[in-house]
């Protein structure tokens, strides 16, 4: 609870350690995280909210560390970021940016190694109109030295 009476986690114990359900509030009262706890590390499933009650982010701890796919949604609940995680250590994400005015879509893909950026993929745009290939001008042939015995073919 906080100084005005209002609840700010309601927390499982078990054995003076985080064991099982949580919901963690704002300071406004409004739920900003629901999981679980094991040992006093957040396990399973976990999801945070926006303010506005919407999903916020999605996915699951193992041992305390972020683990496998974890979803990133903006306000209005859209899905912004995909991100894949192993042991807390992030791999690689994909971001998925929403024109909302012509609802069109770009994906860029940065891969992670050990917490290094190794690349990025550009968003995919249209292939270019390609222009015909122009064969190279054809030079003359030249004419054989003076005096060297050369027959045309």
């Amino acid at each position: 609870y906080n100084r005005s009476g209002q609840i700010l986690s309601k927390i499982t114990w078990d054995d003076g350690k985080k064991n099982g359900p949580a919901e963690i509030y704002s300071r406004q009262g409004a739920l900003t995280a629901k999981g679980a706890y094991k040992n006093n590390e957040q396990s399973g499933r976990w999801i945070f909210f926006h303010r506005n009650g919407q999903r916020k982010a999605e996915g699951v701890f193992v041992d305390g560390q972020k683990h496998g796919t974890w979803t990133e949604y903006d306000e209005d609940g859209s899905p912004k970021k995909v991100l894949a995680f192993q042991n807390g250590v992030q791999l690689q994400h994909q971001t998925r940016q929403y024109e909302r005015a012509s609802l069109g879509r770009r994906n860029r893909t940065t891969r992670f190694g050990n917490g290094d950026i190794l690349g990025t993929t550009p968003p995919r745009r249209q292939p270019a109109v390609q222009q015909p290939i122009q064969p190279p001008p054809q030079r003359p042939i030249p004419p054989p030295p003076r005096g060297a015995d050369w027959e045309p073919l």
